[in-house]
């Protein structure tokens, strides 16, 4: 499973530059208090290099408009326990229960892909929209306990 690293500081520029390629990112403090964040969203790798030597930012990458869609599974917060409908054998997290819908669907679990470990220990799977010109926006808890996906907004990347 191809993997990315959770960094801090000093390597941010570069990360950034290595989205530039891929993916419209924005350098912010705190991506989601920009106004017109998605407006800022660049992937100009000489526009990148300019933020950057002003200050260290984080990552935001702009999902949508880069033709991405993250499934975001996250840890539960001390005393967060599941809703009633996912209180099963094994299910901690929304890494397992993604695995359980997997099941329930008689499909594999879709690990092959961009996989990044979040700084609080959950996982972000990137994947590629369709190349129907269907789009996905986001969604909080709609799948299933701390399984939210991001086809629209923004996923703080690696290296942020």
């Amino acid at each position: 499973m191809p993997q990315g690293t959770w960094t801090s500081g000093a390597n941010v520029t570069g990360t950034a530059l290595g989205f530039s390629g891929r993916a419209s990112c924005q350098c912010q403090e705190r991506p989601a208090l920009a106004s017109d964040w998605e407006g800022r969203a660049t992937t100009d790798p000489e526009r990148i290099r300019r933020c950057w030597n002003h200050a260290a930012y984080n990552i935001g990458i702009a999902c949508g408009r880069s033709s991405l869609v993250v499934v975001d599974l996250d840890t539960p917060n001390p005393g967060d326990a599941p809703p009633q409908e996912w209180v099963l054998p094994g299910i901690t997290n929304g890494a397992d229960l993604l695995a359980e819908l997997a099941a329930r669907a008689g499909q594999p679990l879709p690990v092959d892909t961009y996989t990044v470990q979040t700084g609080r220990g959950g996982l972000h799977l990137y994947f590629t929209t369709p190349s129907s010109g269907e789009t996905m926006g986001n969604s909080a808890g709609r799948l299933g306990w701390h399984v939210d996906t991001r086809g629209g907004g923004y996923v703080v990347a690696a290296g942020s």
